[in-house]
């Protein structure tokens, strides 16, 4: 696994690499659907909306930490 500082630090360069090109990170889909117990909320102090790592259900639905949850389905998925 990856510590706290080491995914922040990810977090933190995507977000101003999207930056960069003049646009907000309002999403999230993490390489693999991963996450660690910290992601949702580093994603929130990042300024994130929204995250599509989750599978289990069929509509959007808000989160106890306030992010949308959107499902991550079959038409999202690269095969």
């Amino acid at each position: 696994g990856i510590t706290f500082e080491q995914e922040t630090a990810i977090i933190s360069d995507t977000r101003k690499a999207i930056e960069s090109c003049g646009q907000k990170m309002r999403g999230w889909l993490g390489p693999g659907l991963t996450e660690t117990w910290h992601t949702l909320e580093l994603l929130r102090d990042h300024g994130v909306e929204y995250v599509a790592d989750w599978c289990n259900d069929d509509l959007p639905y808000v989160m106890d930490n306030g992010l949308y949850s959107i499902p991550y389905s079959l038409e999202l998925n690269d095969m």
